[in-house]
This record gives structure tokens, C-alpha cells and sequence, in this order.
């Protein structure tokens, strides 16, 4: 892995970028004419998230993040000083039938990925990027630990009125539609496809989330709710489409199995480092430091819609 300036990189991520969006804007299409996901019939009970943060303690599962996440990342690059670690604080997923992508890591399962490259390797400028970006997170989120099975922006530890998400304005679809994706909360009707509903395969949201019966009986959810889910829904198809696509045809299958993690960071690691410069306390004159450090926040709430505007708009270092 190298991270030297390279057009052919960034043009191969754009190119990246564009086929998974064209595929994504078919997809949706077609579940949101078709109407795929709908409430659960009759539901009574309602729902309200305690910020209990069990969804976001990711030792038995992850959390993917699409190209339609990135792509909305990279609308708000000039104005979100965070985008670069959003990008590259990303580390490669596989689900149970081998569909890959990339995914939002855990404090310890990035913390020791890092670790074990910077034993290995020894050019400086990823030695120095890879630090950057575990410090920045420990900027971003004040109670980052290292030996943590949350999400490398979950929040132990909150300012009161804050959320435990230190980018929750900006958090993956994946997160937007969780819990509404179970089957209590929403149902999939897709003509020729029948798929078991194992009811009682509740998300981890405590019992004091459900209100006024059995969520077992039906859940209620509203428009927003059940759109989030047709992204999340649309978005892990396309991955699926890929897949597919990947095993037969040699023109789709390079964009699957090269690193597109590590090509994100070859772009982007000029932004990581420029945080982590622009981050750093240095003593004032006289010894007394006080005040020198600086605590920053996620930004503006991402646009709703999936669209952006030519693969330009990526190009970003």
C-alpha cells in the first residue's frame, strides 16, 4: 500500500462510485414504484429508542456502510471538516452468504487492526496516517478505548443533551433504519419471493421501548421509518447484485475484490493528517496550556436524497 498522489486511484474510485450508484438508483427505483416495504399489518404498539446503545455495541454484528453514505459524505466535503475520517475509519465486512462491503469497525477491532499494520509495515506516511486517524477518533469521541466493542463513535460518556453518537446527523442508513427493519416493525412484499418471518427475533432495544402491547403483535412505523429501510434494503441488494455479477464477468469482478478501503485512504489520507495537525495542543509561551485544546462536533445534517452530482464531486484529497 502506497500514499503517494495518484489520478488513476481516484479515477478508479470514482468509476467505483458511479457503477455502484447506477446499480443503487435501479434498485430503489424499482422498490419504491413497487412499494416493497410496508407497515406490519394492524400494528398497535409503538416504539421509542431509550439511547440504551445496545445497537451500537458491535461484538455479534456490524454495521455496513454503502456508497450512497459515502457519496453523502462527499457532498458536504468542503464544508465538514470530518468527512476524511469518516472515510477512512472503515474496515472490510462480510455477511453469512459472502456478500462484502465495508463497515463501520469497532474501538478494538479497529484499534488492533492498526496496530498489527504498524508493526509490520515501515513507510512512515501510513505509520503516521494510521495513528492520525486513531487519534482523531479519540478527539471526535472523548471516550474512545481501545479495548471497546462499540462503534469507534459511540459515546460513553455524553455532554448532557448530547446523544451517545458523536456523528448521529451524519450515521449510516444502516443506523437510520435499525430498528424498523425487523419484521415486527415492517413487512417486505415482493412479488415471487417468500421469505420465513421469525417473529420472535426481537432487535436488541430493551422491553421499555414498546409501549401499549406485545411487540410480537405489530409494531407501528411511520413514512420516514419505512423509507429508511427501502435505503437500507435497496442499498444491500445492490451489494448482492454486484456479487453476483463479480462471479461472472470479469468486467465487474476488480470491483469487488480490489481494496477499496485502502484505496480510500490513498486518497484521502492528506485531509487525516491535516486534522491531525490542525488537532494538536502545543504549549503557549510562558508553560501554561490551559484552554489550547479544542473539542469538535459532527456537522450539518446530510441532504435525504440519494442523488449526487458527477463523479467530479469525489475527487477529493
Amino acid at each position: 500500500m502506497s500514499l503517494s498522489e495518484n489520478e488513476e486511484i481516484r479515477d478508479y474510485f470514482n468509476g467505483w462510485l458511479d457503477a455502484m450508484m447506477a446499480v443503487y438508483g435501479e434498485v430503489l427505483e424499482e422498490w419504491e414504484e413497487n412499494n416493497y416495504v410496508q407497515p406490519f399489518p394492524d400494528a398497535q404498539v409503538t416504539f421509542k429508542c431509550n439511547d440504551c446503545g445496545k445497537c451500537c455495541n458491535f461484538e455479534q454484528h456490524d454495521v455496513w456502510v454503502y456508497p450512497s453514505d459515502m457519496v453523502k459524505w462527499l457532498n458536504e466535503y468542503e464544508t465538514e471538516k470530518w468527512i476524511p475520517l469518516y472515510l477512512c475509519a472503515l474496515l472490510p465486512v462480510q455477511d453469512l452468504d459472502g456478500i462484502t462491503g465495508l463497515g463501520l469497525p469497532s474501538q478494538k477491532n479497529l484499534t488492533n487492526q492498526y496496530r498489527e499494520i504498524m508493526k509490520k509495515i515501515k513507510d512512515k506516511t501510513i505509520v503516521q496516517t494510521l495513528q492520525a486517524i486513531l487519534d482523531q477518533l479519540k478527539v471526535l469521541n472523548p471516550s474512545f478505548d481501545e479495548k471497546s466493542d462499540f462503534c469507534v463513535y459511540y459515546n460513553t460518556n455524553p455532554k448532557q443533551g448530547t446523544g451517545h453518537c458523536s456523528i448521529y446527523k451524519q450515521r449510516p442508513i444502516q443506523c437510520r433504519s435499525y430498528p424498523y427493519d425487523f419484521p415486527q416493525f415492517t413487512k417486505f412484499v415482493i412479488p415471487g419471493q417468500t421469505e420465513e418471518i421469525d417473529l420472535e427475533d426481537l432487535p436488541r432495544c430493551p422491553p421499555k421501548t414498546y409501549t401499549h402491547g406485545d411487540p410480537k403483535q405489530g409494531v407501528l412505523t411511520n413514512a420516514d421509518q419505512r423509507e429508511n429501510v427501502t435505503f437500507e434494503k435497496a442499498n444491500y441488494r445492490t451489494s448482492s447484485i454486484i456479487h453476483d455479477w463479480a462471479e461472472e464477468s470479469l468486467d465487474w469482478k476488480g470491483l469487488v475484490e480490489e481494496d477499496i478501503g485502502d484505496i480510500i485512504l490513498e486518497i484521502f489520507h492528506k485531509g487525516i493528517l491535516n486534522l491531525w495537525r490542525k488537532s494538536k495542543v502545543f504549549p503557549k509561551p510562558g508553560g501554561s496550556n490551559k484552554g489550547a485544546g479544542k473539542r469538535y462536533v459532527a456537522g450539518k445534517r446530510p441532504q435525504k436524497s440519494t442523488s449526487f452530482k458527477g463523479k467530479k464531486k469525489y475527487s477529493k484529497n
